[in-house]
């Protein structure tokens, strides 16, 4: 079967990032500029559903919603979607990238990780690209240091950055603890640290306002600033995920 581009183009996103949401199709879908009025935003989300409703009934796609027992949905019924073998297979995708993620993405670390990567990456003002472990491999080689650890290429407004996203999900003295430990192995890596602090940093995602606030403040009164690079972003948990939709235009 011969994909429509816009189709192969949303199974290489589902690849990428692992999961992705109705919302951020429709986003993905906008102009890249100025500020959609509502009955586009409206437009694109329709012809988002639409896309991942045909791909799922081609079976490239896992749709996990509340009528599925095999693959349920997130917290407060909010659906997703997964690669499926064939999806993955349509785009030249690693076999790891489908269906058993898909079984085993629900409740786990990994799914809050790729979660707030997607939302990192594809639901801010700013947008920013995820990168593969290949792509990672190109430009430090092969590093154990990089496994299982998501990387963001941004366009900063000091210029490019890659990102090493660090999803906090403990208490603000913990997640400065784990900090001061990936600085100090970013730190230990000569061919990471050349890229020291200009063009590699650390972006920790937190799924609320306030503890992004504590986040940001404990860093300015550590010594983390003066060695790598750290950023404090605003990026949902699936316990808040929900919300996060409802507040950005309606999106569900």
């Amino acid at each position: 079967m011969q994909l429509p581009p816009r189709y192969q183009a949303v199974l290489r996103h589902v690849a990428r990032y692992r999961l992705t949401l109705r919302a951020v199709i429709g986003k993905l879908l906008l102009p890249a500029t100025g500020e959609p009025p509502p009955s586009l935003l409206e437009e694109r989300r329709s012809q988002g559903g639409n896309v991942l409703v045909r791909l799922t009934s081609y079976g490239l796609l896992n749709h996990h919603h509340h009528k599925s027992k095999e693959f349920p949905p997130l917290a407060g019924n909010v659906p997703y979607f997964t690669l499926t073998p064939a999806g993955a297979k349509a785009v030249g995708a690693p076999a790891d990238r489908a269906e058993e993620l898909g079984k085993m993405l629900f409740g786990t670390e990994a799914l809050e990780t790729h979660l707030a990567t997607l939302w990192f990456a594809c639901m801010q003002r700013e947008q920013r690209h995820r990168l593969e472990p290949a792509e990672m491999a190109s430009l430090f080689g092969p590093q154990k240091f990089f496994e299982n650890v998501p990387h963001c290429l941004a366009h900063d407004s000091d210029g490019y950055r890659i990102y090493r996203i660090y999803v906090a999900s403990t208490n603000i003295a913990g997640a400065i603890g784990n900090l001061r430990k990936q600085a100090a192995g970013l730190l230990d890596r000569e061919v990471i640290r050349d890229w020291l602090p200009s063009d590699y940093g650390i972006c920790v995602l937190a799924a609320e306002e306030r503890m992004c606030l504590d986040l940001q403040h404990a860093l300015e009164r550590s010594e983390l600033h003066d060695q790598v690079h750290c950023q404090v972003s605003l990026a949902p948990s699936t316990a808040t995920l929900r919300d996060a939709l409802r507040t950005y235009e309606g999106f569900a």
